[in-house]
C-alpha cells in the first residue's frame, strides 16, 4: 500500500521485493555516476524466510479433513510475514519477484539489468518525435 510517499508490504517465504534507486533527484543524490549515468543502488530488500534449507515458508489453508492429521510445523499463514514500511521518491522501482528470479541473479547482475532497460528507454524517448 502507498500513502503520502509511504509503503507499506507484507512478505512471505522466498519469494520478495527490492526497492532500487538512482543517484539523481532523490535521497541519495551524493553517489557518484558510473559511465556518465547514475549508479542504482538497493535501498530495501525483504528476506526470505525458510524453515530451513529448500523450505520455503508459503500459506496454506488446508479442508477440514486434513487440518487435524497434518503437523502444526507445516501451517504458514499471513500472520507468519515479514511487514516493512519505507519511504519512496518519484524515480524509485519497487520490483517484486519469485524465488526463482533472485535464486538465479546476484544482486549486481539485476542492479545492470535496470540499469541497461533503464538506458535504452531513454535512448528511445530522446529518439521519438515529439507529441504534437
Amino acid at each position: 500500500e502507498l500513502s503520502g510517499g509511504v509503503v507499506e508490504a507484507a512478505n512471505l517465504g522466498d519469494s520478495g521485493f527490492m526497492l532500487i534507486r538512482g543517484a539523481v533527484g532523490t535521497a541519495t543524490a551524493g553517489l557518484q555516476p558510473r559511465h556518465g549515468r547514475p549508479r542504482l543502488e538497493v535501498v530495501v530488500r525483504s528476506a526470505e524466510q525458510q524453515h530451513g534449507w529448500n523450505w520455503p515458508y508459503q500459506l496454506m489453508r488446508l479442508p477440514e479433513g486434513l487440518s487435524s492429521v497434518a503437523s502444526v510445523r507445516l501451517r504458514d499463514s499471513a500472520a507468519d510475514c515479514e511487514r516493512y514500511q519505507f519511504c519512496v521518491y518519484p524515480g524509485d522501482l519497487l520490483l517484486a519477484y519469485s524465488d526463482g528470479f533472485s535464486d538465479n541473479l546476484f544482486e549486481n547482475e539485476i542492479l545492470q539489468a535496470v540499469q541497461d532497460e533503464l538506458a535504452a528507454a531513454a535512448r528511445e524517448a530522446q529518439a521519438a518525435p515529439p507529441a504534437s
